[in-house]
């Protein structure tokens, strides 16, 4: 018996907030109602996938595929998509899409990698999440960044800011890194106890 994906039609207001969860959301309108999520189902052979209809014209245009859960954060001007797909247990990443050019995703990671270059605070550890939090302007994204596992109480947060003009990532804020084997040789040696 086969068995048929089914495209939801129900519409799900994103509110203010414009943050839509997949699976959960049948679909969702961006903030000026220009542009609307889809889902489908997955099928056996087939994972999750979103796609991203022109209301006006009635285009569809597929977007993302993907296995567990994604949380999809619209810009305020609609313009543009932030989706934070949490694709298994170790980590997550955030890819943009520009609503008039969604064959064109953006990772924010590899953005991250060309501007700052690799973290190693960040990227010693194995277990890393990106995730989209907020647009700060339509075209400035906030995302932050959580790593753990390279040792007993070791980890890494971090706030970044990605420019959708520009394709630029800057930090936004202090990181933080709460690993011993990083800190500075007096600041560890003051830290560990006398020998007796």
């Amino acid at each position: 018996m086969a068995v048929a994906a089914v495209l939801f039609a129900t519409t799900c207001d994103v509110g203010a907030s414009g943050r839509a969860t997949y699976p959960g959301a049948d679909s969702s309108k961006d903030p000026t109602g220009r542009w609307s999520i889809e889902y489908r189902e997955p099928t056996p052979g087939s994972p999750h996938r979103l796609f991203l209809k022109d209301i006006k014209s009635g285009r569809v245009s597929t977007l993302l595929e993907f296995n567990r859960h994604v949380e999809c954060l619209w810009s305020p001007d609609g313009d543009a998509l932030a989706i934070t797909d949490y694709g298994d247990s170790n980590g997550s990443s955030v890819v943009v899409f520009r609503s008039r050019q969604p064959a064109k995703p953006i990772d924010v990671e590899q953005s991250l990698l060309a501007q700052i270059g690799r973290i190693p605070s960040l990227y010693e550890n194995g277990h890393r999440y990106f995730e989209a939090f907020r647009w700060l302007a339509t075209d400035k994204l906030e995302f932050r960044v959580h790593a753990h596992d390279a040792g007993p109480g070791e980890e890494y947060r971090g706030v970044f800011e990605f420019d959708l003009r520009t394709g630029k990532v800057r930090q936004a804020g202090k990181s933080t890194a709460s690993n011993p084997r990083l800190q500075r040789p007096a600041l560890r040696a003051a830290a560990e106890p006398l020998s007796r």
